[in-house]
């Protein structure tokens, strides 16, 4: 058994070493000329039609680079990406299902742990109800009123423990909009995507606060 678990790993990294030569030996030929390229890149002052010429060669000779190790890559990684897919889909199913039941699990906590409050805040307001009642009637007979005397309502606790761990229940603020017209300014946020896609296609050029203008950047195929 121990032999054979041996054998597997060996054969996982002599595998492992044979795909990382492959892929040294892919972009091997295109790593020779990176220290060129920087001299190249370096010394270039791009001042007329000629060098810009130059410069246009370099991006292209890069871009071209890029997509050659981009195909190595795929190729090499392809099948291991396939693998680990299959892999990831048998932990992803269980795991899913895990989540599923402890999502469940954690909402009857919730629940139980609402109700608890419920009728905590039920006692206490029955208890302030009853001392103003009695309050009130000692008002009416000229009697000095009693002191209220504190209610107390045990919080339910804030961790449950068990032999497998602790489960912590905490609350934490967040928030939803009701109505965003409401808003205070400064919590209002751009929609940058619809907002730049509105301007790509051209359905809108000016809008009020927003400076929109076009900036240049380089491209090659």
């Amino acid at each position: 058994m121990i032999r054979g678990a041996r054998s597997d790993m060996e054969n996982t990294l002599t595998q492992q070493s044979s795909e990382i030569g492959t892929a040294m030996k892919a972009v091997d030929p295109i790593r020779q000329h990176l220290d060129r390229m920087h001299a190249v890149i370096g010394e270039l002052t791009i001042s007329n039609p000629e060098t810009e010429v130059k410069g246009a060669e370099m991006v292209g000779w890069v871009t071209k680079s890029k997509k050659a190790l981009e195909k190595s890559r795929k190729e090499l990684v392809g099948p291991l990406n396939i693998r680990v897919d299959q892999v990831n889909a048998v932990f992803k199913e269980v795991t899913q299902e895990l989540d599923e039941g402890k999502k469940k699990l954690e909402q009857k906590i919730i629940e139980r742990r609402r109700e608890v409050e419920a009728e905590a805040t039920r006692i206490r307001e029955r208890a302030e109800a009853e001392a103003e009642k009695k309050r009130q009637e000692a008002r009416e007979l000229g009697m000095a009123t009693p002191t209220p005397e504190p209610v107390f309502t045990p919080a339910p606790p804030q961790n449950i423990k068990t032999n497998l761990g602790t489960v912590s229940i905490r609350k934490t603020w967040t928030f939803e909009v009701t109505d965003f017209k409401l808003l205070p300014d400064k919590y209002k946020t751009t929609n940058d995507v619809f907002i730049n896609d509105q301007i790509v296609k051209g359905k809108v050029r000016e809008i009020p606060g927003l400076r929109i203008y076009q900036k240049e950047s380089v491209s090659s195929r």
